[in-house]
C-alpha cells in the first residue's frame, strides 16, 4: 500500500473483507450492521472502533515518500530518483511526466 495508489475497485474489495469480518455472516445470512462504516473507522477517542480507512491510509503512506524525498539527506535511492525524475521539487510541477513510472505518477497525484 505504500508504493502505489490503490484503485477504487481494490479499495472496495478490501473494505468488503473488513466489513464481513466485523459484521460477519450467520447461518441465517448477513448480520445487521449496527453502525455506519464511517463511524466505525473513527478513532476510539471519538467513539469509533479505530478501524483504518484504507483509502486515507494509502494516501498517507504515499505522502510519507514525498516527505522522505524532501527531508532525507542523501542516500542512493534519493540520488537515483533525482537523476531520473528531477527530485521532489518536480512533484509540484504541473503537467504529466512522460518518462515517469507508475509510482512517480501516483506520488504526483498525492
Amino acid at each position: 500500500m505504500s508504493l502505489f495508489k490503490l484503485t477504487s475497485v481494490v479499495t472496495e474489495k478490501l473494505v468488503r473483507i473488513q466489513r464481513n469480518f466485523l459484521w460477519g455472516w450467520g447461518s441465517d445470512g448477513r448480520k445487521i450492521a449496527w453502525a455506519f462504516w464511517k463511524k466505525v473507522c473513527e478513532p476510539r477517542d471519538y467513539g469509533g472502533l479505530g478501524i483504518i480507512d484504507l483509502r486515507l491510509f494509502n494516501l498517507a503512506l504515499l505522502g510519507k515518500w514525498i516527505w522522505r524525498l524532501g527531508t532525507d539527506k542523501g542516500g542512493m535511492w534519493k540520488e537515483i530518483l533525482a537523476s531520473k525524475y528531477g527530485g521532489w521539487r518536480s512533484l509540484r510541477e504541473e503537467g504529466k511526466v512522460g518518462r515517469g513510472s507508475l509510482w512517480w505518477k501516483d506520488l504526483k497525484e498525492v
